[in-house]
C-alpha cells in the first residue's frame, strides 16, 4: 500500500505513475468525495470507476482533515472499503 499525498505533483502525474508501475486499484478521496460522504475505487484493468458510499462521519476525515491525518487513518479507510466491496460485489 502506498499513498501519494505530494501537493507539488498533479493528479493527472500521479495517477500516471500509478499506471507505469502496474498499481491494479487506486482510492481517490478528495475534497468534493469527503463532501458526498463516498470514496472513488479506479480499476486499472477495466477502467471501471465506482463510487463508494463512505461515512466520513465517524471522525476518521472531516473538513479539517489534513492529508498527513488522512494517510494516518488510510488503514480504516481501506478496511471500510474491503468490507463493503465483499458485501456488495
Amino acid at each position: 500500500m502506498d499513498a501519494d499525498v505530494s501537493t507539488q505533483v498533479s493528479v493527472g502525474k500521479k495517477f500516471y505513475k500509478g499506471e507505469l508501475s502496474g498499481i491494479p486499484l487506486r482510492i481517490e478521496v478528495g475534497e468534493r468525495d469527503v463532501l458526498k460522504n463516498q470514496l472513488v475505487i479506479a480499476n486499472r484493468v477495466t477502467k471501471e470507476k465506482i463510487q463508494l458510499p463512505f461515512d466520513f462521519s465517524d471522525g476518521i476525515v472531516d473538513e479539517h482533515t489534513n492529508m498527513e491525518q488522512l494517510v494516518d487513518n488510510l488503514e480504516d479507510i481501506l478496511k471500510a472499503t474491503q468490507r463493503f466491496m465483499v458485501r456488495n460485489y
